[in-house]
């Protein structure tokens, strides 16, 4: 993650894992947020997900 970070230009940007999710050691700006932020609009399954609104699904119980 610290190396993609990098190469979108996210000089204030530091995650402490591999992955990137939520630890209290990440450290970033609201400008470097941005950044990310606009790359990940450019990926349309992104753009699907962030856009939903309202799901609706069933709970299935389970035969176990």
């Amino acid at each position: 993650m610290n190396v993609y970070a990098k190469e979108l230009g996210m000089k204030d940007t530091y995650f402490d894992s591999p992955h990137g999710l939520m630890n209290r050691f990440n450290q970033s700006t609201v400008a470097d947020m941005a950044k990310l932020t606009y790359e990940c609009m450019q990926i349309p399954l992104f753009r699907r997900v962030v856009g939903t609104h309202k799901l609706e699904t069933r709970a299935r119980l389970s035969p176990y």
